[in-house]
């Protein structure tokens, strides 16, 4: 489940929107009133039934709550997905003045905050994130040429700030986004010819950096992965995957299976395009088996 996405209605000016914005703030716009008769029909219903329980234990979604913070997403960042006010969800962890953390809290409260779930997409752009990713695409670029200056002019920063990610273990989210995107859109086009490529790529082969043919979309974050350096004995690659996964099974290949199953894709006519469907590749990953597998021929 994702949270939710609020979309503030015409006219209204509360803090909170839909029921809260009614009860608390007196809001009668269009939005704000419809939040409040579908909670009074709902109420309505369930009490004609039996079954109305406004209010569910707190301690579930509490711990909930705090679960987020370990993973990297503040309360105020969370109350903010789940279209809570702060005041609400600090009200749950801390409580107020003279008043112990509440033991209960309204189902559509609780609803709201266990639908935040503790995935990247939902971490503040200020919040930090392993660097490991970012540091590899920076020296990947610097690999193929795209000096660590030119790359941090195009993601709009000075070369002594980037020049950081080289070393520090964490950067915050907006960085490792905006260098990942960059990497996307370099890491098959080596930098154009001239001195300041060339000095860069002998300086990245002094300290080690592997070109971005060596990593893989789903490896390069990884702190515990390896380059692929070119080893790809025959031995490693399983025939029995490499069919499944053009028949279009979910399997995981290795970097060797996956460009033996895109050869055996081709030599049997089937288009790049229907490869990739099957063998679900991202368009980055695809041009790199691509250029991977022209430099195999052209060697």
């Amino acid at each position: 489940m994702t949270a939710p996405t609020l979309t503030r209605p015409a006219g209204c000016t509360a803090p909170t929107t839909g029921l809260a914005g009614y009860k608390v703030h007196r809001c009668r716009c269009v939005g704000c009133t419809q939040a409040s008769t579908d909670y009074q029909n709902r109420r309505a219903r369930l009490l004609a039934y039996g079954q109305w329980q406004p209010m569910v234990d707190a301690e579930p979604i509490r711990q909930h709550v705090r679960n987020l913070g370990t993973a990297g997403i503040g309360w105020m960042r969370v109350a903010e997905l789940a279209g809570i006010s702060h005041g609400a969800v600090s009200r749950l962890l801390y409580g107020s003045t003279n008043r112990p953390p509440c033991k209960r809290v309204r189902r559509e409260t609780a609803d709201a905050l266990l639908a935040v779930t503790a995935n990247p997409d939902n971490l503040a752009p200020g919040q930090t994130v392993d660097a490991t990713g970012t540091r590899r695409r920076t020296q990947a670029l610097a690999a193929i040429g795209w000096s660590v200056s030119e790359q941090a002019r195009r993601i709009g920063r000075t070369c002594r700030n980037h020049c950081h990610v080289l070393t520090i273990p964490a950067v915050q989210l907006r960085t490792a986004e905006a260098v990942k995107a960059l990497y996307d859109e370099l890491s098959t086009t080596p930098a154009p010819p001239g001195v300041s490529a060339t000095r860069t790529k002998r300086w990245a082969q002094r300290h080690g950096w592997v070109p971005p043919l060596a990593w893989d979309d789903d490896t390069i974050d990884d702190p515990a992965a390896s380059p692929d350096l070119g080893d790809e004995r025959p031995g490693l690659i399983d025939p029995v995957a490499v069919e499944r996964a053009l028949a279009g099974e979910r399997v995981r290949l290795t970097d060797a299976e996956r460009d033996e199953a895109f050869r055996i894709g081709l030599a049997r006519g089937m288009s790049g395009h229907a490869i990739s469907v099957a063998l679900r590749l991202s368009s980055v990953t695809y041009r790199r088996i691509v250029a991977r597998i022209t430099a195999t021929q052209a060697a």
